[in-house]
């Protein structure tokens, strides 16, 4: 092989890393923004059972209070 060959070999074999480092890079990058979205999928979950639970609390709050304000007026 001549140094040319050789030469040509190194360069093929470095730029094959090379691009195989980007794909890992990528593939990281990828990764930490897939799970970036999990992790706002779950306080987006988190925040809409609040909601719910809050709505909630607050029928059941007018619930009670509704009757005590009909007894009031009736007086």
């Amino acid at each position: 092989m001549t140094d040319q060959d050789e030469d040509l070999v190194e360069r093929r074999a470095v730029r094959a890393q090379e691009k195989l480092v980007k794909q890992q890079e990528g593939q990281q990058a990828m990764d930490e923004h897939l799970a970036a979205l999990e992790r706002q999928k779950e306080k987006t979950l988190r925040l809409r059972e609040l909601r719910h639970a809050l709505e909630a609390e607050k029928m059941q709050t007018a619930v009670k209070a509704k009757p005590a304000t009909k007894r009031a007026g009736q007086l």
